[in-house]
């Protein structure tokens, strides 16, 4: 599956509302939200819900990557500040 239309794009990660999916499961979710970042990169609605994903899947590196990704493009972001730390006291930079 391909988006090709912006509309296609908003109506998927409106569906996720930052990690609480509507009858898709998180491995599912994460799939998506990939095929989406491959097909728009650098987009920070996806990016920031790779993060809540994998933090739920308990993949903890992954959620890192995408976090620090994430905090290129926003640095002042309050949410990727309490996120920083969380992640720091797991031992994750």
């Amino acid at each position: 599956m391909r988006w090709t239309e912006p509309q296609e794009v908003k109506a998927t990660l409106a569906s996720f509302r930052d990690g609480g999916l509507r009858g898709v499961c998180h491995h599912e979710a994460a799939e998506i939200l990939l095929r989406l970042n491959r097909d728009f990169p650098e987009r920070p609605a996806i990016i920031r819900r790779l993060v809540v994903v994998f933090e739920q899947l308990r993949n903890t590196g992954k959620a890192s990557a995408f976090l620090k990704a994430f905090g290129r493009d926003n640095p002042n972001d309050t949410w990727i500040s309490e996120k920083r730390e969380r992640f720091a006291a797991l031992g994750f930079r």
